[in-house]
């Protein structure tokens, strides 16, 4: 059911937060059963540790293409773009429209450590495997050749792992001990390259907003199947059982959301040392190796609902091969479903409540003998009107939760302006001092009454404050005069800082040392949906084709 589909998202919103990988409660990623092609990404089997002698035989001519996970994820996170990026022609090849596969050798089994706050622990077990695949695949244990033609994709987390392999290789050289180097170029999408503000107290802030959530949107169905019963209603059970369920489920999700971040992820909060130190901060360091960063920024309306949905109810990998873009629709459609299911139920228990109300009036008008049925229409006029107030719950959580996820991300920036006034009125003996509360009334004169107001005193601003009482004009009296009354008034303004519905696309798009042509917008892309939309596609076209540097450049297979 729609209504139940979308109290899913409410309720899961922080069992697979953002940057999650994994639509699943568990560290281990869910994998998805794709469609049999004769070429899938290559991966090295396990062995007992010590890289092959002999490389495994690959296309000739082909590019190893790493593609890293970010946080959570796992081998199954670029499943259909490394997969369409290298498949081969053959009995089962799957055209893929406006895309030419390439001669690439995807590698996607690159998980690496992420339980400890330590980049230097997490790119180690990334080049580990770096290392083991590209001696495995190509080049054996030749640790002379030049293996600068193969290149990184990585999403979000994995950027900077992947950045910080590429810092050390740069700055200690021969001495470096993530050797010998296996990529030539870094590619992100998606990568909060100036830190992600969403790391900053999340399991506070999903617990508050996942048991908000759940309770204005389960407060009406419950109120509506308790509440009707008089014995039940009695006891306010519908509120406690709410209460109850969502304090559970609420803190069920921080706890999951904090154990989820409190590894490799609080290094990069924004301001965090190990991005911005002058000495060893991450963006301290130009690259110098040819990258590329993409960027996505989700439209506001709706941005809750499209980005929940592509990590709580579908998958980005899921669907066909560069088409999660149309699980927009599907979110909108069931944020709007949802929206005028619960409007339309609080309006028909406000109507009903309104004429029940009536009748009791009515009731109470006729005589003695009508005062049993007053009291019956005044009972179900109390509990409709609960239930169109629970249901009013629902409908201002449905209308506001963008505004809610987009804080939570660091998305929404308030900026409070303070404007000084200045303005006289006519005081005549006797009068009382109107003070700040009243001149403020008379001078806006938003109704009637502070219209009067500012004609009876004379109420005007004052350009320059006046030095000095001063006679008010148009009156005899000499005795009435002028009095300046200062005031301040507080202006909030919202800004909506441009994000996937994760990242900001200002930290998304600050990998340093790139050329402006090679930062990339990815337009109606949120954090998921970019490992696998029309974006990817395109954005993955223009990288092979070499438009984004001639390391990028892939031949059709």
């Amino acid at each position: 059911m729609k209504t139940t589909k979308l109290t899913i998202i409410a309720l899961t919103l922080g069992s697979n937060f953002a940057f999650s990988q994994s639509p699943c409660l568990t560290t281990k990623t869910q994998t998805v059963k794709l469609p049999t092609l004769n070429e899938v990404p290559f991966s090295v089997p396990p062995s007992d540790g010590t890289p092959k002698t002999e490389p495994t035989k690959i296309p000739t001519g082909d590019k190893l293409v790493f593609w890293v996970n970010g946080i959570g994820g796992d081998e199954t996170t670029w499943s259909r773009a490394a997969t369409a990026s290298g498949q081969s022609f053959g009995p089962s090849y799957q055209p893929i429209p406006g895309f030419v596969p390439r001669k690439i050798t995807s590698v996607t089994d690159l998980q690496y450590d992420e339980s400890i706050s330590s980049f230097t622990n997490a790119a180690r077990s990334l080049n580990n495997k770096l290392v083991l695949q590209s001696n495995g695949l190509k080049y054996g244990n030749n640790d002379t050749v030049d293996r600068r033609e193969d290149f990184i994709i990585a999403h979000s987390q994995g950027g900077l792992v992947s950045r910080f392999i590429d810092r050390d290789l740069h700055l200690n050289g021969t001495g470096s001990s993530f050797l010998p180097r296996t990529f030539g170029g870094i590619v992100t999408f998606g990568t909060p390259h100036a830190g992600a503000e969403i790391i900053s107290d999340l399991g506070a802030k999903l617990r508050n907003l996942t048991e908000g959530t759940c309770n204005d949107l389960a407060s009406g169905p419950l109120a509506e199947k308790i509440d009707k019963n008089w014995v039940l209603s009695l006891f306010g059970l519908s509120k406690t059982i709410a209460n109850f369920s969502c304090s559970i489920i609420g803190g069920s999700v921080g706890v999951v959301a904090k154990m989820k971040t409190a590894g490799l992820a609080q290094e990069y909060k924004p301001n965090a040392p190990f991005l911005t130190d002058p000495v060893t901060g991450l963006n301290n360091y130009n690259t110098t190796t040819p990258g590329v960063a993409f960027y996505g920024i989700e439209e506001p309306d709706g941005i809750a609902f499209k980005t929940l949905y592509s990590f709580t109810m579908e998958d980005p990998n899921s669907v066909d091969y560069f088409k999660a873009h149309e699980t927009d629709k599907k979110a909108t459609d069931e944020a709007y479903y949802t929206f005028v299911k619960y409007k339309s139920k609080r309006d028909y228990y406000r109507n009903s409540a309104e004429r029940n109300k009536n009748r009791a009036i009515a009731s109470t008008a006729l005589s003695i003998f009508g005062l049993p049925f007053a009291g019956y229409y005044y009972y179900q006029y109390k509990i409709e009107d609960n239930i169109a107030s629970s249901y009013q719950s629902g409908v201002s959580r449905l209308a506001t939760l963008d505004n809610s996820w987009l804080n939570v991300i660091g998305a929404l920036e308030k900026k409070e302006t303070k404007i000084f006034h200045s303005y006289s009125y006519c005081k005549c003996p006797g009068d009382a001092e109107l003070g700040n509360d009243l001149v403020k009334s008379g001078s806006k004169a938003s109704n009637s009454a502070d219209f009067s107001l500012r004609q009876k005193y004379h109420i005007q601003p004052t350009t320059d404050p006046l030095n000095g009482p001063l006679p008010c004009p148009d009156n005899p009296n000499p005795n009435c005069q002028y009095v300046n009354v200062y005031y301040t008034e507080t202006q909030t303004e919202i800004n909506i800082k441009p994000s996937d519905g994760v990242v900001l696309a200002e930290s998304a798009s600050a990998f340093p040392g790139l050329k402006s042509k090679n930062v990339i917008f990815m337009k109606s892309s949120n954090h998921g949906q970019m490992k696998n939309d029309e974006n990817t596609k395109t954005g993955l076209n223009t990288l092979y084709d070499g438009f984004l540097g001639r390391n990028f450049k892939t031949e059709p297979r």
